[in-house]
């Protein structure tokens, strides 16, 4: 499911008309999960994996030396988990996106991500599609969510994009917002 995301930052913007591929960053605690997924997007033209991090702690220590577009971010890690830490990125920086990675289909995962401030949501199903083009989607300035969560109703997606809108704003609270359909 694609839906319009708010806007598109500068950094990407750049990226996308410089000719440059996307800086990118995987984050993620499972080594083998983390090694192939680098091995596979090193053969995607438009994308330049610039940074390997085993855990959020690590890939907040590391952002600012690499400084990549988009961070590929697992939801749930040891020390900090990815859901917490896509809050604290989005809060220090505004740049880079952030793409969740997750083994969990459920729309409260995605709901959380959305409102911490990500770009994307994709859930691991042994398929690397989903992530290339999530990072592709969210580099042309959209929301990206894979795989398509089909039982979300098209009502919902417009509700899911005032969400995100309302959530990213500045006066907007620390705490999950509540929403009502």
């Amino acid at each position: 499911m694609l839906v319009q995301a708010s806007g598109v930052s500068p950094c990407l913007l750049a990226a996308a008309t410089a000719g440059r591929p996307v800086r990118v960053g995987v984050t993620d605690d499972n080594e083998p999960f983390r090694e192939t997924l680098t091995e596979i997007l090193s053969y995607e033209p438009d994308i330049d994996v610039v940074a390997s991090w085993p855990n959020a702690v690590e890939a907040l220590a590391g952002l600012d030396d690499v400084q990549p577009d988009i961070v590929l971010l697992d939801v749930d890690m040891p020390f900090l988990r990815g859901l917490d830490a896509v809050s604290l990125i989005r809060a220090e920086r505004p740049a880079p996106h952030v793409i969740m990675l997750s083994m969990h289909d459920d729309l409260g995962y995605v709901l959380h991500s959305l409102q911490a401030g990500a770009s994307g949501y994709v859930v691991k199903d042994g398929s690397a599609k989903g992530i290339v083009q999530a990072i592709r989607d969210v580099m042309a300035g959209r929301l990206a969510l894979y795989p398509d969560f089909e039982a979300i109703p098209g009502l919902l997606a417009g509700t899911l994009n005032r969400f995100v809108e309302v959530s990213r704003r500045p006066e907007a609270s620390a705490k999950p917002a509540s929403l009502r359909i």
